[in-house]
This record gives structure tokens, C-alpha cells and sequence, in this order.
């Protein structure tokens, strides 16, 4: 990471001197420590006319390639865009996070890179190869060749020569990687605050997070549902106290069981008979009132009241999207058509402008009907994916027909707060035996006609 030629002179330094360290990283950065980072440093510097052609073009272009950091922040790669970024006042450093890595395999990494992007000459890259060997005779020709981008026959060469001047041993059993290298995580970000975020939400995570690839939004949300995961599990007992009233929802709001505008997600699943169509338009009612801006209502809903359900909910909501759970056991049997439903409909309207930005499926499939405690119970992954699909950990979450209680659990075990209610004591008794983890009953319901 050389400087111009003026400034080397000016500080007392001669071309090939160590960088000092403030000029690494941007003025705010933190300290790090200048032999690891340097150990990663392993191919030589850039020449003055490369490094000035490198900064000319961060300045006009910005970056192009993001630098490679490890989960604690240190440089794998990137030195000198770093340094020029520092240089020229910019501050938006596109970055990728690789976590999990061993100092080899940083190392592997660095060298990776480096010799695919730079122009290095043979001599050069048989220098590097000679370094390395010297670093860790025991590694494999096929290894390095496939690091340093020669063949394994350069690699011999390099070998054979160290082994004649006495400078490596003659190794018997060779170190390779089996496919294991570069096994991470990558999680891509651009400001420095973002970076930071990055390496809190990894070192929450530990050895759980996957070896695949995030953004830093994602790793940070799955840091989070993890943290209050764990909070949710910490007492089953308190799962026991949530709000479950029994009252109809028009009432709720006249009887000033929660404040307007608190709600985050409405999960509910209303009766399937007919008589319930005219209900929807007091339903939107509700969720207008409850629901903060861009709050979502997630509703099952009965083929034959489709229709009613779509006009009832537009009159206060604006309608998103149809999704569908379907299951691949028997199904319950629609009479009047002598239809036999396998799949059920849920609709999603929100109140206001849309807020969400992460992706989601807008189908999922059961394994299997659950109606252990309810006759119209939905099985706890559907509703825990529609759950994970439209809140995030800590939210609020209603459910106004709470039946056989199976959203108050999902969003017990999702780290989601509730609130229920229903007009039928009995659902909302089975709702707490439920969060108690106490056994079903002996003598499950049928499926039995639901429509």
C-alpha cells in the first residue's frame, strides 16, 4: 500500500516501509492489529503507477469489488481500497463478511483473490509459492496449485528445489482441505454501521449461523428472532399470561382492551359458515382501528365466502395478496358443491402503504390435519409460516377468534407478543391449557364437514 513517492520522503520512509496504521483504515475506524492484518497482506504492494491508476478509479468509479473482512472486522482483502477510500474522503465501502474462517483458510483466501485479480508474474508467483510452502510444508501440490492458479507440475518444481536446498523437509503425508475451505458465511454490507451490525449479529450467533449467504438486514433479523427466541423460552410458565379475552371483537374497542393503532399483524381464522359473510366488514373495521400504518391482516378464509370476505375487507383495507395451505390428507367435503377441499384460502389486505420488504411464499403444504383441540384447528407450521411471513420477532400480534388457541402458541415459540379473544369460553380455556403445555385431550375432534 504504497504512498506517492513525495509523501514516503516527507514522513522519512523509503519505498517498500511499512504503511503506518492510522493510514489503513478511515479516520474513524478502529485500531486493529497490524500483524495479523499484515500476515494477510501476501502478495507484495502495489507499484506507485498501479496504486495512483487503482485510486483514480475508486475515485470516479467507486468501488467495484466489495473488500473481504472477518467476523471481528480485520482486512482479508482490500487493503489498498481501504486505503484509498481513506485517502479520498469515502466513507460507503461496499463489504463482504466471511465468518467461520481459520487463519489458513484467511490466508487461502487472500491468496485466492489476490492472484486472480492482480497480474503477477511466474517469477512472482513461484516466489509465493516457495513463501508458502516454507509457511506449511505439509500442504498438497493439488492444494496450492489451485490457490496460487498454476499447475501441479509448478508446484513440484518449487518443492523439489526447497527440498534440495534443505530448506523445507521431505514431506510423506500431504494436508489437503476435502472440500471444507472456504465453508462460511458471506454477509454483504456498505457503511461502516452496517459492518458493525454484521459482526454483533455473528458473534450472537456463534457456531449456529449457516454457511451460505446474507445480507446484513437478514443476518441481523435472524440474529434477533434468535435473541428473542430464547427469551420466549426462557419461562413456560409466563406463556400462560397473555391476554386472552373473552369477548367479540366489535367489542373490543369499546372496552378498551387494547389502544388504537398497536396491533402489527392480525392472525386470525373466522368461522367458514355462511352466516359469518356479513361479519367481514366489522372485521375490517377492527383491523382499521387496531392495526398500526402498514399493518397487515392475514385471514383464513371458506371457498364459499370468498367473495363476501374480498368486498367486506376492502371496504377499510387495501387488498395484497391470496395465498393458499394445502395438505395432502383427506380433506373436508363442501356440501352444496360435494367439493372436497384439500387447500385453504388466505387473503392479506394491510392498512395503509405496504412496509414490508423482505420476500415471502405465498403457498405452503401440510404434512399432515391437526385437530387435537379444536375442530377447526389449523396445523401449527401453516400458521407459523404465515406468522414468519408477515411479523418479526418481538411484534404484536392479535387474534380476535382465537379458537383452538394454535396462533398464541405459534407466536409463543416465534418470539412474537399476543393477544386473543373469543366469544366461546371454551376456546379460549383450551387456548391457556394449550400455552400451559399441558396434553390434548385424550379423544381428539374429527375433521368432520366445516363448510
Amino acid at each position: 500500500m504504497c504512498l506517492d513517492e513525495s509523501n514516503r520522503h516527507r514522513r522519512g520512509m523509503t519505498i517498500g516501509s511499512p504503511v503506518p496504521r492510522n493510514s489503513e483504515m478511515p479516520m474513524d475506524e478502529p485500531s486493529r492489529t497490524l500483524a495479523t492484518e499484515a500476515d494477510l497482506q501476501v502478495l507484495p504492494e502495489l507499484s506507485r503507477w498501479e496504486y495512483t491508476a487503482l485510486r483514480a478509479s475508486i475515485d470516479r468509479f467507486g468501488i467495484i469489488a466489495p473488500v473481504i473482512r472477518d467476523e471481528s472486522g480485520q482486512l482479508i482483502d482490500g487493503h489498498h481500497r481501504v486505503r484509498a477510500c481513506a485517502e479520498l474522503g469515502i466513507s460507503r465501502i461496499p463489504t463482504v463478511t466471511l465468518a467461520g474462517l481459520s487463519d489458513a483458510e484467511k490466508r487461502d483466501q487472500a491468496f485466492l483473490l489476490n492472484t486472480l485479480r492482480r497480474r503477477i508474474s511466474r517469477k512472482e508467483r513461484r516466489r509465493l509459492i516457495a513463501v508458502e510452502l516454507r509457511r506449511q510444508p505439509e500442504l498438497s501440490n493439488r492444494y496450492l496449485a489451485e490457490v496460487m492458479g498454476v499447475t501441479d507440475r509448478t508446484v513440484r518444481s518449487v518443492r523439489a528445489e526447497l527440498i534440495a536446498g534443505a530448506e523445507i523437509p521431505h514431506v510423506e503425508q500431504f494436508l489437503g482441505r476435502d472440500g471444507k475451505r472456504y465453508r462460511s458465511a458471506r454477509i454483504y454490507s456498505e457503511t461502516r454501521q452496517q459492518r458493525r451490525g454484521v459482526e454483533q449479529a455473528i458473534e450472537e450467533l456463534g457456531d449456529s449461523i449457516s454457511p451460505v449467504q446474507y445480507s446484513h438486514r437478514q443476518i441481523r433479523r435472524i440474529a434477533s428472532r434468535s435473541r428473542l427466541g430464547k427469551r420466549a423460552s426462557g419461562s413456560t410458565e409466563s406463556l400462560a399470561d397473555v391476554p386472552i379475552h373473552h369477548a367479540n371483537f366489535e367489542d373490543w374497542r369499546s372496552g378498551g382492551l387494547i389502544e388504537a393503532h398497536t396491533i402489527d399483524l392480525i392472525l386470525t381464522d373466522p368461522p367458514y359458515a355462511k352466516a359469518f359473510s356479513p361479519q367481514f366488514e366489522a372485521l375490517a373495521r377492527f383491523a382499521d382501528w387496531a392495526l398500526t400504518e402498514g399493518g397487515i391482516l392475514c385471514v383464513y378464509v371458506g371457498n364459499i365466502q370468498l367473495a363476501d370476505a374480498v368486498s367486506g375487507l376492502s371496504s377499510k383495507l387495501i387488498y395484497r395478496a391470496t395465498g393458499c395451505s394445502t395438505w395432502t390428507s383427506d380433506g373436508s367435503i363442501i356440501h352444496p358443491t360435494q367439493c372436497v377441499a384439500r387447500a385453504g384460502i388466505v387473503l392479506v389486505f394491510s392498512r395503509g402503504k405496504w412496509r414490508r420488504r423482505t420476500r415471502w411464499n405465498n403457498h405452503h403444504v401440510c404434512q399432515s390435519v391437526e385437530k387435537q383441540w379444536h375442530p377447526w384447528q389449523k396445523p401449527l407450521s401453516d400458521v407459523s409460516h404465515w406468522l414468519q411471513c408477515f411479523s418479526e420477532p418481538g411484534q404484536m400480534v392479535c387474534d380476535p377468534m382465537v379458537g383452538g388457541g394454535t396462533t398464541a402458541v405459534a407466536c409463543a415459540r416465534n418470539g412474537r407478543q399476543f393477544i386473543g379473544g373469543d366469544i366461546d369460553k371454551s376456546a379460549i380455556e383450551i387456548t391457556q391449557r394449550r400455552l400451559r403445555w399441558k396434553e390434548p385431550p385424550q379423544q381428539g375432534f374429527d375433521g368432520g364437514s366445516i363448510e
